[in-house]
């Protein structure tokens, strides 16, 4: 079995669906697209790090043409910008578009995931960890 694979984001500017009561017709944070090809850059440079680091890619991503459907266990760590008291589900909430990007990169399906959150300490500039595996623990 192979490492975890582990994806480093900066913090996302708009992590606030609570905007959309406030914007009529308007996606949740309004940067769903941004956000979702950042994820997406971010974890292809992840995984092209990861090849070179293990000689292939982690035991949980499918060659093409295989329809592998064991879950992959993701642990998100939220580290905010401040320690202004973020609101836990608004964040969670906005990281959609953040795993849709993650998913377009490794050409899995988001129904295979089972997702930890975790929340850390405030951090300059605020960042997300996200860390994949075919178990919690992440001892392959």
């Amino acid at each position: 079995m192979s490492p975890p694979l582990v994806i480093v984001l900066k913090w996302m500017g708009a992590l606030s669906p609570n905007r959309a009561r406030r914007m009529a017709k308007m996606a949740r944070t309004g940067n769903e697209k941004t956000d979702r090809e950042y994820a997406k850059s971010v974890t292809d440079q992840a995984l092209s790090d990861y090849i070179a680091d293990h000689g292939g890619l982690p035991s949980f991503c499918a060659a093409p043409g295989d329809e592998r459907q064991e879950k992959i266990y993701v642990h998100v760590l939220f580290e905010y910008p401040t320690n202004s008291g973020w609101d836990v589900l608004n964040a969670v909430s906005a990281l959609k578009a953040t795993l849709d990007g993650v998913c377009d990169a490794l050409g899995v399906n988001d129904n295979r995931f089972v997702v930890m959150e975790d929340f850390g300490e405030a951090v300059k500039g605020g960042r997300i960890t996200i860390t994949m595996g075919r178990r919690f623990g992440f001892v392959e």
